[in-house]
């Protein structure tokens, strides 16, 4: 079921199309292209967060509402553990089966480099997997999900789109690391979690949820390229 039955304000099209857009021009310019990407990142990351909150202050929607829309809501947690070892899980067995030896490490070690992080890995891993996994759930399953919903989408176009849109994402930053049918390998798998975490939002589980196990995902693919890095000296 749906969080909410739905006759709130929504969304100009032309509007919610830019803001499904905002985070893959986000990665294109300051990941892909690195267009002085210590200064756009940050602020591509504020506009991402000041969005949201301008829009909904233009809709004027009753807090206890807002709140619902976006998926605020207690959980045992349990929901997004299962869902974060299940990704988790297909992320390592896949890297050490078949993807670890396809992948060339170099341009990996290289872009890490390139960005300033080589020295600084696992702290950059910790950020993207407890700060950056926390924005992407507050603008993808929280803002765009509730904004999508408003025009009545069925569940399964909700988490087509919710999955599509996440993974073009990232595919900026796939293509700059490996061959295309490597990045469309790594797309269709980030697509398929923004899927399934758009699943657990039509099951009415919590945002938390989402962002457990987001962050458990994040963990395992940033530990699957350390391992890479490590093969290259970095």
């Amino acid at each position: 079921m749906s969080d909410q039955p739905s006759v709130r304000p929504r969304l100009a099209l032309p509007l919610l199309a830019v803001c499904c857009l905002l985070p893959t021009a986000q990665t294109l310019l300051t990941v892909y292209l690195e267009i002085w990407p210590f200064v756009l990142y940050p602020v591509m990351k504020v506009l991402i967060l000041a969005a949201p909150i301008l829009i909904w202050r233009l809709q004027r929607l009753p807090r206890r509402e807002l709140l619902a829309g976006l998926g605020v809501r207690r959980t045992t947690l349990l929901p997004g553990l299962i869902s974060g070892v299940f990704l988790g899980g297909v992320i390592l067995l896949a890297y050490y089966t078949f993807l670890g030896p396809m992948v060339d490490a170099a341009p990996l070690a290289a872009k890490a480099k390139s960005l300033g992080i080589l020295e600084h890995y696992w702290l950059m891993a910790v950020f993207i997997s407890f700060w950056n996994s926390l924005i992407e759930e507050y603008y993808w399953r929280a803002f765009l999900y509730d904004q999508l919903q408003r025009y009545g989408l069925r569940p399964l176009a909700l988490i087509a789109l919710g999955g599509a849109m996440f993974g073009l994402h990232h595919v900026f930053i796939f293509l700059d690391l490996v061959p295309l049918p490597q990045a469309a390998l790594f797309t269709f798998g980030t697509a398929f979690a923004g899927g399934l975490w758009a699943w657990q939002r039509t099951r009415g589980h919590s945002i938390i949820d989402c962002y457990v196990s987001h962050i458990i995902a994040d963990l395992a693919g940033l530990w699957a390229g350390w391992d890479l890095i490590q093969r290259v000296g970095g």
